[in-house]
């Protein structure tokens, strides 16, 4: 059985007050609050293969000028660490890069662009972890502020992301005088999908159009359901997708799996007396017919009964995650209606002997 749920994801606000490092203005606020909720993202897997896996952290930038003057200079920088669960030990070998294919509406990379104002942010040359932004000639007047996402891709290694910032500006024209800068750090969870058998139920990222492959599925082997991890999800977004109406290059989505959960009140014997559930959250996206949302859920032979017939199974669905849930049916059928799934392909695949 599987359950594909549309719910709303709680922003996490997991704001770090900024430190004693530099003057502050109270008047110039910033805030960096992780986009995924919980605050942890699955780490990337099994880069270069067919059965690749790119994880990505967010966190949504939001600056203002509270001051009685326009700013003629301001700037925001950001990097990336990769660090220890406890403490901001650096991992070896490990980064977050930035991911310069989220770059708001516009077609350019290496830049992510801020609505209302000519100004963007760059990498810094040569870094792929180090992010800054400018606003100069007065693009920050009294009131006004911006708000943008900063998108970092997960390592394959770690326990934590770290997204160090600064936001300052000063009124006068230059002279250097440093005025008004807060600095503050920020960090998000990284959930390693191979480490036990709890793990590989669940899976969480922020997702891009424009990769290559925009799929995000549980388990280790692509999606590929095992002995040793039975029940497994595949979800493929394709690139049709628009986030509250509006065409984006992003949406973030949380898989997670249960067995035999209490939602379900029996299990059947074909099945071995085991119940699998898919809870699949993309919250405020909506798919084109042309290029729709595609979920796959595989089962291994473990645990079907010997001799069961795939047309004795039934796959039912809830949109809120509780009952009832609904049995799908074929896409040939009952065509697939705003916010219903159906059945593309079922065929039954004969099991190999077992000893």
């Amino acid at each position: 059985m599987q359950r594909f749920k549309s719910g709303l994801l709680a922003i996490a606000a997991t704001f770090i007050a900024g430190s004693a490092l530099a003057q502050t203005d109270p008047k110039l606020t910033a805030t960096v609050v992780s986009e995924l909720s919980p605050n942890e993202v699955t780490l990337s897997r099994s880069l270069g293969s067919p059965a690749e896996f790119i994880g990505r952290a967010a966190w949504r930038v939001t600056i203002k000028n509270g001051a009685a003057n326009v700013l003629n200079r301001a700037s925001f920088t950001a990097e990336t660490f990769v660090v220890a669960a406890d403490s901001d030990l650096a991992v070896t070998g490990a980064t977050a890069p930035i991911d310069i294919t989220v770059g708001g509406r516009l077609a350019t990379t290496d830049v992510i662009h801020v609505d209302g104002t000519a100004e963007h942010c760059r990498l810094v040359t040569g870094s792929t972890t180090k992010l800054a932004c400018d606003f100069t000639d007065s693009q920050l007047a009294v009131g006004e502020g911006a708000v943008f996402i900063i998108v970092a891709k997960s390592p394959t290694a770690g326990s934590r992301i770290k997204l160090e910032w600064s936001f300052g500006g000063d009124e006068g024209k230059g002279g250097g005088n440093g005025c008004c800068t807060t600095v503050s750090k920020t960090y998000t969870g990284l959930i390693d999908a191979a480490a036990n058998s709890s793990v590989k139920t669940h899976v969480q990222s922020f997702m891009v159009t424009t990769a290559t492959v925009n799929k995000a599925f549980t388990g280790i082997n692509g999606g590929v359901a095992t002995a040793a991890d039975p029940w497994t999800t595949v979800a493929n977004l394709g690139t049709g997708y628009k986030v509250n109406g509006i065409e984006q290059s992003y949406t973030k989505i949380t898989v997670d799996e249960q067995s035999n959960p209490a939602v379900l009140a029996s299990c059947s014997a074909l099945n071995k007396n085991q119940c699998w559930v898919s809870q699949v959250s993309i919250p405020f996206t909506t798919w084109t017919s042309a290029s729709p949302l595609l979920i796959n859920v595989n089962r291994h032979s473990s645990i079907i009964k010997n001799g069961s017939k795939l047309a004795n199974y039934v796959i039912t669905y809830s949109k809120t995650g509780a009952q009832p849930f609904t049995p799908l049916s074929s896409c040939s059928t009952v065509p697939p209606l705003p916010g219903t799934p159906c059945l593309e392909i079922c065929e039954e695949i004969p099991l190999p002997t077992q000893p």
